[in-house]
């Protein structure tokens, strides 16, 4: 991921609006949270093997694809009129915390790698970001990019202004939702759990000036 990443702004602090696939997927496209979507995480329990096996598999095969697709839009007649934007599946725990599924919301559940490169503006090239930010701010992002009007049902905000200047600050946090009553907000430097019995989970994932 590193020619990529040198070439865009790397969000190293982007997650997931719900830990698992179809309402995180719809978040995605249409810039929605899980809580106006009406949709909620789901897991089959069945297939953890098989399901551990193809992201390994997935992993390999998509790094192979990301080294190489800088110097192959370079070359390319496209060069100035393209915006590349590179992302995962948010992960499995593999045993952290004596578990394995993704379907809870701490760190390792939620989060995702996310690179925006426009190539376009070489300038703003290789800068990183640890403003938090989710997946519903993909479809607003792209949106403006494109010069098209955000549609008003999106939940999410561009980020074109912390791309322009990846040290800026964000007021949107990325809030994630499990189910009914039990929702995450993450900023740049805690992430806060609130379960559907009262419980809380506040965690400090790097140093607070």
């Amino acid at each position: 991921m590193d020619p990529p990443a040198s070439r865009g702004v790397k969000c190293r602090n982007a997650h997931t609006a719900t830990p698992v696939c179809s309402p995180s997927g719809d978040a995605l496209l249409f810039g929605t949270q899980p809580f106006h979507s009406g949709l909620y995480p789901f897991f089959d329990t069945d297939r953890i093997d098989p399901m551990m096996l193809d992201r390994y598999l997935t992993l390999a095969n998509s790094l192979g694809r990301a080294d190489t697709g800088p110097d192959a839009l370079d070359s390319s007649p496209y060069r100035n009129s393209t915006v590349v934007v590179l992302w995962s599946g948010h992960g499995y725990r593999l045993g952290e915390k004596q578990s394995f599924p993704k379907f809870s919301l701490w760190e390792e559940s939620t989060h995702f790698p996310l690179i925006i490169w426009d190539a376009r503006n070489p300038e703003l090239e290789g800068r990183p970001s640890d403003e938090s930010v989710s997946l519903i701010n993909y479809n607003p992002t792209l949106a403006e990019m494109a010069g098209l009007e955000k549609p008003a049902r999106v939940d999410g905000e561009s980020l074109v202004s912390l791309l322009q200047g990846p040290a800026r600050k964000r007021t949107q946090r990325a809030i994630a939702i499990r189910g009914p009553g039990i929702y995450s907000n993450r900023t740049r430097a805690w992430r806060y759990i609130r379960n559907f019995d009262g419980s809380e989970e506040p965690y400090r994932h790097r140093a607070v000036p």
